[in-house]
């Protein structure tokens, strides 16, 4: 994995005459410059029409961009004592304590051209 970013970017379409907005959950940038995107919803709510419909359309944008796009609902017991334990070795950009958010946004690559 060369990069992750949570709540990366605003999504917005006319999806059946209606205005939408999406904000996903995960980039993911791997090291072959592939991108991922990841929404997490918890398992229960997946059958739901309303939130199925919701997690539908901003999958359909990303993939016709090529992206690769999935839906988390649970994770790997293992997985998450990894995270937690490298979450511990974030350390924040700046200067005294000051963040710079454009430095620590991803090198996302476009998608590739039609």
């Amino acid at each position: 994995m060369a990069a992750i970013a949570a709540q990366p970017f605003l999504l917005q379409a006319r999806v059946a005459g209606t205005a939408r907005r999406h904000v996903p959950d995960f980039l993911l940038v791997h090291a072959d410059k592939s991108v991922r995107v990841v929404n997490v919803k918890p398992a229960g709510k997946l059958a739901e029409p309303r939130t199925a419909e919701a997690l539908a359309w901003p999958g359909r944008l990303i993939e016709g961009h090529r992206w690769h796009y999935e839906i988390w609902s649970r994770a790997d017991p293992v997985l998450l004592a990894n995270l937690r334990f490298l979450a511990g070795y974030r350390r924040r950009r700046g200067h005294a304590g000051r963040h710079d958010r454009r430095r620590d946004q991803p090198d996302v690559p476009d998608p590739p051209a039609r």
